[in-house]
Order: C-alpha cells, then sequence, then structure tokens
C-alpha cells in the first residue's frame, strides 16, 4: 500500500474512534470495518462476488516437480500419497505420469459456466497457454471464460449464424472458425492471438461447416461440409487449392495428420484416407453402419480413433486400418465426441448424446472413469488443458463446465453436481482405500534417468 493510502487510512481510523466510547472501541470492530469498507469508504472495497469460487492452481504441481527435479540437485525424492488431503500438494503434473493414466481422470466437478444469453455450445478451444478458453454458440458468439477461476471474461460477436467449429494452428498463432450458414453460403474466419478478425473467406462452403483442421506446417488447413466436400486451403494466399468431393453424404469430421501429408474423413458409414500432395483418395473401409461422427489420429501418427452413431467407439492402426484394434462398448446412445489427452498418448476421453463421459484406457476394453451425468444434453465438444490435468465440456443444454483430477481424500460419496438435476456416484476412485498403503505409480521424467517405481522414498 502506498504511504499516502496509508496516512489516509489512518485518519479515517482516527476519525471513527474519537466518536466512539470506550466499549464501542473495544467491542465494535464489526461496524468499523463496515464504516471502512462500506458505503462510505474508497478503499478496499469488497469484491461483487461475495460467493466462493472453486479455484484450480495447477501451479502447485509443477512447483512441486522443479524442487523434486531441480537442475542443481538431481534427485528423484518423491513423497508418495495416502489418502488425506495434506498429501495433495505432493501430485505431480501429467508429464510425470504418462505411464498411468488413472491419475489424470477428471471426474471432479469444478464450475458451471452458463453465457447470459442462454443458447446450446457447439464448440470450444483453450488458448495456447491455457489462460482463457473461447467457446462458440448458436448465435455465433465467442464467449471468453476464465482458465482458473472458470467465470466470464467477455463476449464478442464473431460469425451471423452459429459457429460450429473451430481449431487453433500449431504455433498459436492464429485460430480458425467455421460457421453453420445460411442462403447456401458458409464462412471461415481467421483470427489473430488475441482474438480480433483477420480474414474472411465467404463462400468457403455452401452448406454448414463441421470441422476444420490445420496441416503440421499450418501452412494449408482442411475443412469439411454438410455439402459432401472437403476443402484444402492455403493459409497465405486464402484460396482453396484442392476440393474433394467423392462423398456421397455429408462430411462430419476431417483430422490431418500430425506429421504426414494424410488426411481423415468421415462420413455415413465410411472413413477416407486423403492424400493431399497426390490430390486424391489412398484409402477407404467402413468400420461403423450409421454416421460416423468423429475421427481423430493419435499424436503418435499410427492410431485412429472413430466414433458413431452406433454407440461404439474403435481405435485403428493406420497399417492395418481394415481390422481394428479394439471396439469400446459402453455408451447407451450417440458417440458425439472423442479426445485423446495431451500427455498420454494411450489415454482419450469420450462424450455421448445422453450427457455421459467415459475415460478410456487402450489396453482396456471397459471405460477406466466415468462420469455419468455431467450434461442434461448431448456433449458437442470435449477439450484437454494443454496442461492434461483440466477437462472442459459443452453441451446442448447451454453450460460450460469444467472437471479436475480427484485430490488425496476425496471420497465415493453421492454428489450432485451443479447444473444437472440428478444424482450419482462416481466409480473410480484415484487411491488406495487404505491410509497406510502408498499409491504406486510409475512415471516419466523428461531428459533424465526413468525411475521404475514410487514407493516411498526412492533415489536414482
Amino acid at each position: 500500500m502506498a504511504e499516502e493510502e496509508q496516512c489516509n487510512q489512518f485518519k479515517k481510523y482516527q476519525d471513527y474512534f474519537e466518536k466512539q466510547s470506550d466499549l464501542m472501541k473495544k467491542y465494535d470492530e464489526t461496524l468499523f470495518d463496515r464504516w471502512l469498507h462500506g458505503e462510505k469508504g474508497v478503499i478496499d472495497q469488497p469484491p461483487q462476488h461475495q460467493g466462493e469460487r472453486r479455484c484450480i492452481d495447477f501451479n502447485c504441481c509443477h512447483s512441486e516437480m522443479d524442487s523434486t527435479y531441480s537442475m542443481y540437485c538431481q534427485t528423484s525424492r518423491i513423497n508418495y500419497c495416502h489418502q488425506h488431503y495434506s498429501y495433495t500438494r505432493y501430485l505431480q503434473p501429467p508429464i510425470l505420469c504418462t505411464s498411468n493414466p488413472g491419475i489424470n481422470i477428471t471426474t471432479k466437478f469444478v464450475h458451471t459456466s452458463i453465457n447470459k444469453n442462454k443458447t446450446p455450445v457447439y464448440c470450444m478451444r483453450w488458448t495456447p497457454d491455457g489462460r482463457r478458453i473461447v467457446t462458440g454458440n448458436e448465435k455465433g458468439e465467442f464467449t471468453f471464460w476464465n482458465g482458473l477461476q472458470f467465470n466470464f471474461a467477455c463476449l464478442s460477436g464473431a460469425h451471423d449464424t452459429a459457429v460450429r467449429c473451430m481449431t487453433w494452428s500449431h504455433s498459436g498463432g492464429h485460430m480458425v472458425s467455421g460457421e453453420q450458414g445460411s442462403n447456401g453460403s458458409s464462412s471461415i474466419i481467421y483470427w489473430n492471438p488475441s482474438l480480433a478478425p483477420v480474414v474472411t473467406l465467404k463462400t468457403a462452403h455452401s452448406e454448414l461447416i463441421r470441422e476444420v483442421s490445420f496441416s503440421p506446417n499450418d501452412l494449408r488447413f482442411a475443412s469439411c461440409s454438410d455439402d459432401k466436400t472437403i476443402g484444402i486451403w492455403d493459409f497465405n494466399k486464402q484460396i482453396c487449392e484442392i476440393r474433394f468431393d467423392e462423398s456421397e453424404n455429408a462430411v462430419y469430421s476431417v483430422d490431418w495428420h500430425p506429421t504426414e501429408s494424410l488426411l481423415l474423413s468421415s462420413s455415413k458409414g465410411k472413413v477416407r484416407i486423403w492424400d493431399p500432395r497426390l490430390k486424391e483418395k489412398v484409402g477407404m473401409f467402413s468400420p461403423h453402419k450409421t454416421e460416423i461422427n468423429k475421427v481423430r489420429w493419435n499424436k503418435n501418427g499410427k492410431w485412429f480413433l472413430t466414433c458413431s452413431k452406433d454407440f461404439k467407439i474403435i481405435l485403428h492402426d493406420i497399417r492395418m486400418f481394415n481390422k481394428p484394434l479394439m471396439i469400446f462398448e459402453k455408451h447407451m446412445k450417440d458417440v458425439t465426441i472423442v479426445n485423446w489427452h495431451p500427455i498420454q498418448e494411450d489415454f482419450f476421453v469420450s462424450g455421448g448424446a445422453n450427457g455421459v463421459i467415459y475415460f478410456w484406457d487402450t489396453e482396456h476394453s471397459k471405460p477406466i472413469g466415468e462420469i455419468p451425468v455431467a450434461h442434461d444434453g448431448a456433449i458437442w465438444d470435449l477439450q484437454w488443458h494443454p496442461v492434461g490435468h483440466l477437462l472442459a465440456s459443452c453441451a446442448h443444454d447451454q453450460t460450460t463446465k469444467f472437471w479436475s483430477r480427484d485430490r488425496c481424500g476425496d471420497s465415493l460419496e453421492i454428489k450432485k453436481y451443479q447444473g444437472t438435476n440428478r444424482d450419482y456416484d462416481p466409480i473410480i476412485p484415484m487411491y488406495d482405500d487404505d491410509l497406510e498403503q502408498p499409491y504406486l505409480a510409475p512415471i516419466f521424467i523428461p531428459n533424465q534417468i526413468n525411475p521404475s517405481r514410487i514407493n516411498g522414498f526412492h533415489d536414482i
């Protein structure tokens, strides 16, 4: 506090107590505080929101990682975690738990964010630095939410019709969004890092734009639409170089390979593989019998997921894509979205039309985590925080929700999550029920020796 403010505050203190009796001076601290900070006060005004907000400080686990793996002290002296809240500080970030996806199951409800203009939320993306999240709704607006306290930041108009897709370039320098369109025209808009519009590509497609995806070098991006075409766009020239139109039905999803010139697209029952350099289709197969809502490459470049209205999720390998590696069957309605974890390549999340979220490990055919009543409507998008410790979900029930990892000591009691009308019981505990049994987890340390196991204190 500045010296002038200190003098003003002391003067207010003196003026007040000169008017009071000894008894009031001794006991009326509450009244003094109200007088100092209330309508008459000008210093330290109380915040407008008096209720407590859930705050997720992801710096804690990274500070613990930095202190444990210091460049000056090459050691892996790691404290194990018991089922008690005091051990929460020993949680490690997802980058140190790549071989144990169970640690990063985000089933703990954090916050529900609702826009003043209550409309379905179709898509969302975290900013590259993870400080904010951007959502697109049916009215064509971008809503910005704080990435730490999850409160409202600002609202801006983006498109004339509903925002149906958005994605950041790999460099984080630009974002591209597509709209639902009207009168036989749908536009694509470029946005800079501060999310100010840069370029508008009018009449990019004649119908709703389902998805956009950047190439590995960010020089091109692909878009798919209900007009049964896939467009390959030159990002700098803002022109469509190639237009694939061999699909008999609407193209629901498109995803560019993380390192190669390969493109996945999905339509009704079919997945096609395209090579933009050869400008032709190089493969096609039918893993599902109904509409395939999403296709997603794994960051290893070999696996990809498909999810469909037949309630199934199928894991494929590009080296033998005609034979599925694994089929995941748990959803009771359409699977609307799947998304790989940003850190762990064998861990992904899925959402369904009935508002259920499942967490999957590629080594198990059954989900390793579940949120049975995440939303009261179809889930349209699921996005991991860039660090991997938070999950954001948006749905047709007009809400955006945030989920975090369980903390030490969290119980399995019946919980009623904000924004839903039903109770449910989380089925997967993060830690052992035995207080004396440590949680054993193999970890990965970048650029250092990989310890095989954590069991109490372990030195390399």
